[in-house]
């Protein structure tokens, strides 16, 4: 009886004006700061050929390439710990704080690689920053699509789950498209003036759009299922271990079938782009 009676006071909620606009709010902002999350980790890569004569002695010859792709894969090994830190923050202290942080560090770190000094004017320690800043971004995007999905998806009627959640997906390869658009855009400037400071630019402009990433994401409420947790005093006091005791099988499901199609994206990928290094429009830059 009580189930009954309140279904339609419930429908109303969810299809109020408001909170449509919230809704909306949520999405863009969860889609917004994802995009610009993955612009940030992606002009790495995009811009390694150049970044190897800037951050390496000259002897180190090809082989001040192959260090530099060896701190982009660092930013991999540092994302588990960042999802288990921001999962564990988002549950705790909500998820609008979780991924507020999230897109500040990565903002921060991509900025500060901009801004590095160059192994010309402090020697060893220039590649050193640059793992640090790199850890710290791969950090940050252990946090940042997991999180944004849950943020979203906590605010999305539940008829359009999925369809949120696709949208978050989707918006992380159209962060990678604009770190293209963007390195190869500057790039036109030529190789002379991209290798002596264009290459910064870049980077400083993806810590700048990241802090407008994070006042939209300042600007939208808490999800409605964290606020209702915190009004039950339900919030979870152990989440990951409650992770691995309930839900391993969902939890193993998902890891094969993402690393799955980690490899069939990459198997994809190299034998898409098989040729020259030399002849690629960044690497020509060197």
């Amino acid at each position: 009886m009580t189930g009954t009676a309140n279904a339609p006071v419930e429908h109303q909620i969810e299809t109020s004006p408001g909170r449509r606009s919230a809704r909306r709010r949520a999405l863009i902002a969860g889609a917004t700061g994802n995009i610009v999350e993955w612009f940030d980790f992606t002009i790495y890569g995009f811009t390694a050929a150049v970044l190897a004569t800037v951050f390496f002695p000259p002897e180190f010859g090809s082989g001040a390439l192959l260090a530099t792709f060896a701190l982009y894969g660092v930013a991999f090994l540092a994302r588990p710990a960042g999802g288990i830190f921001f999962g564990r923050l988002g549950d705790r202290l909500g998820r609008r704080r979780s991924l507020s942080l999230a897109i500040t560090l990565m903002g921060c770190s991509t900025a500060a690689i901009g801004l590095l000094p160059t192994y010309a004017s402090i020697g060893v320690a220039a590649p050193l920053l640059l793992l640090l800043c790199r850890l710290v971004q791969g950090f940050s995007a252990g946090g940042e699509y997991t999180g944004a999905a849950t943020f979203v998806v906590e605010h999305a009627p539940s008829h359009r789950r999925g369809l949120y959640a696709g949208i978050i997906s989707s918006s992380s390869f159209v962060g990678s498209i604009l770190a293209t658009v963007t390195v190869l855009s500057f790039s036109l400037v030529g190789a002379e003036h991209f290798a002596d400071g264009g290459w910064r630019w870049p980077f400083i402009i993806g810590g700048v759009v990241a802090m407008v990433g994070l006042f939209m994401r300042l600007a939208v409420e808490e999800t409605p299922a964290f606020k209702e947790m915190q009004e039950n005093d339900s919030l979870p006091t152990r989440p990951l271990a409650d992770l691995f005791r309930n839900h391993w099988r969902t939890l193993l499901t998902s890891f094969v079938y993402f690393a799955s199609l980690g490899v069939v994206t990459e198997c994809v990928n190299s034998t898409v782009d098989r040729q020259p290094f030399d002849r690629h429009p960044v690497a020509v830059l060197r």
